[in-house]
């Protein structure tokens, strides 16, 4: 991948615009990557950049439960984007599947991909991405 610069104009709308992705976000929400995704877009912010987060509505990692409305606010200079999980129905696979994951078996990819969409998914967010990409400079997951 080509490295480019990326020039800061303060203020301005031909500032670059930086995605970050991140499970969950909030001034509310606890855990440690979360902490550095939400410093490093007011950091960004406070430098000039364009910062939008995309984030699911959850708050809670245990339930991923729909807490929040999903939809566009603000956090100071960081815009928000809140997209709806949508909760797997064949729960007990998944428990499966990762047990067998965590004790070292290989799965085949269709047993990867049922894992993979297995707890919860946020289709409404991928289609953002698959649709929005190159208003970004960088997306940072």
């Amino acid at each position: 991948m080509a490295s480019r610069t990326l020039k800061v104009v303060s203020g301005s709308a031909d500032a670059p615009r930086i995605a970050f992705v991140a499970p969950r976000y909030g001034e509310a929400v606890v855990g440690g990557s979360e902490a550095v995704v939400r410093e490093a877009a007011h950091g960004l912010a406070a430098r000039g950049y364009r910062v939008d987060v995309l984030t699911t509505c959850a708050e809670d990692h245990y339930t991923w439960a729909n807490e929040l409305p999903a939809g566009v606010t603000a956090d100071g200079e960081v815009i928000v984007r809140r997209f709806s999980i949508f909760k797997a129905r064949d729960q007990v696979r998944w428990e499966v599947l990762q047990r067998r994951l965590m004790s070292g078996e290989q799965l085949d990819d269709g047993e990867e991909l049922a894992w993979s969409n297995g707890r919860f998914r946020v289709p409404d967010l991928y289609l953002y991405l698959a649709g929005h990409a190159d208003e970004y400079a960088a997306i940072v997951f």
